[in-house]
């Protein structure tokens, strides 16, 4: 993720967060459980959606692929 944000590249990062992590719940490693905002770090855009919603998730997923074609991944 650091070197798509460096590199400014057109991708759309899907995470799929089941409170898990192999054995361990996120809760136990990891002070917040919402790792949309993780991408503030990179200075990348994110947006959480419920996966159970397939009409937002292809919402959703429609925009990210439009900004990420135009080059509008990264926020001003």
């Amino acid at each position: 993720m650091n070197l798509a944000a460096l590199w400014r590249l057109p991708l759309v990062f899907v995470c799929q967060n089941n409170m898990w992590a192999e054995h361990t719940p996120i809760a136990a490693y990891a002070p917040s459980t919402a790792l949309a905002k993780r991408a503030a770090a990179y200075n990348l855009s994110a947006t959480a959606v419920d996966g159970f919603d397939p009409i937002e998730t292809w919402r959703v997923l429609g925009e990210a692929v439009d900004r990420a074609r135009t080059g509008g991944g990264r926020p001003s």
